[in-house]
């Protein structure tokens, strides 16, 4: 539920930084002019699927979130997180490249087919904690991240989990 409430607010953000009565920042009227707004990209790894992010302008909370695919227990994986970010380091070589480290906690959502059950409406609830590493540069719309991200199921049955990912993100500008 929360991971579809979040998914249902980047999407109405995503309309409204897409309305043309909008003033767009200088440069292409489809991208952000930093890392700020909403973030769409892909997640490679442990799940992989469509990643997004909601980064304010000024701020240090952001809230992510995945529509992805399972490898590890075939089915699809939602998740959404609010999280901190806790470092910003500007690299000494690139002061315009930035290295930034979030952490976050959120719900998992995982429906699909266990290993051996041929029941597909299985269902699974849990709490993901993700630490991600993220690349961004000063005045692109993109960013890098790897993402590892320990967690508990806690329906149907407590079991611990890692998932481990990659991705990219552009931004489009948030509405004003």
């Amino acid at each position: 539920m929360a991971a579809s409430a979040l998914l249902a607010l980047l999407l109405a953000r995503t309309a409204a930084a897409a309305d043309p009565h909008v003033p767009s920042e200088p440069g292409h009227p489809w991208l952000a002019r930093d890392v700020a707004g909403l973030g769409v990209g892909l997640l490679l790894g442990e799940p992989s699927g469509l990643s997004l992010a909601w980064q304010p302008h000024d701020g240090r909370l952001r809230t992510t979130g995945a529509v992805a695919w399972s490898f590890g227990r075939p089915g699809v994986d939602l998740h959404a997180e609010a999280g901190l970010e806790v470092l910003d380091v500007a690299v000494r070589a690139l002061p315009d490249l930035h290295v930034r480290a979030t952490v976050a906690a959120g719900p998992r959502l995982r429906i699909g087919d266990p290993p051996g059950d041929g029941d597909p409406s299985n269902a699974d609830l849990g709490l993901r904690i993700p630490v991600a590493v993220r690349l961004t540069h000063v005045g692109a719309p993109f960013e890098l991240f790897a993402e590892l991200a320990p967690g508990a199921v806690v329906t149907p049955a407590t079991t611990l989990f890692v998932d481990v990912a990659v991705g990219a993100r552009v931004y489009v500008p948030a509405a004003r």
